[in-house]
């Protein structure tokens, strides 16, 4: 499962970024990725194992496109459908992100 955390840029590196966190030790310190929970050796570029995405913006509304392939695959199994109930099949699918202007 994945979770989306509107309103929050894209870090350009770890040192920017709001999921780092500072730990002290004894006479020593050093920062850890919360979200992945591990050391964070530079802060002047990403992770490449970064689990952070970005979804650009502005977006239309992202549908669950293996929701309307099945939906269309039911639909269409016995006649033929025109343009516009194609285009009804997607205008009704399940939406997972609505649209961001």
């Amino acid at each position: 499962m994945s979770i989306i955390l509107k309103g929050i840029d894209m870090p350009k590196s770890c040192g920017k970024c709001e999921f780092n966190y500072n730990l002290e030790g004894g006479s020593y310190e050093w920062w850890e990725c919360v979200i992945l929970h591990d050391d964070i050796n530079q802060f002047d570029t990403r992770r490449t194992d970064c689990p952070l995405i970005e979804i650009p913006t502005p977006h239309g509304r992202l549908i669950d496109a293996d929701a309307l392939e099945l939906e269309k695959e039911v639909e269409l199994a016995d006649d033929w459908k025109t343009a516009h109930e194609i285009a009804n099949c997607v205008k009704y699918a399940p939406t997972i992100l609505e649209a961001e202007k």
